[in-house]
């Protein structure tokens, strides 16, 4: 089995706030290699890292979402500029 599949489920199974952490991840990871700063194969990399590092977080209103997506987008973001992948 692929690991985005194995990482999506777990990321089902964790909850709500994980899979918008992952998402956030895949976004980030997506634009980085379009924009030529990392190589294909590292999306899934820095996508598993961001989720393992976001904690799993309960979501009440939009706030608490909007909260999760930003920072998965900048742990992702660390990520990338760091090399840390």
């Amino acid at each position: 089995v692929f690991r985005s599949i194995l990482i999506s489920r777990e990321a089902l199974r964790k909850g709500p706030s994980s899979v918008i952490s992952l998402n956030a991840a895949n976004e980030v990871a997506v634009e980085a290699f379009l924009n030529k700063k990392i190589n294909f194969n590292k999306i899934i990399d820095i996508i598993e890292m961001t989720f393992l590092k976001n904690s799993n977080s309960n979501i009440y209103n939009i706030d608490n979402i909007i909260d999760i997506d930003r920072d998965a987008r900048n742990i992702a973001n660390d990520f990338i500029n760091k090399g840390f992948f």
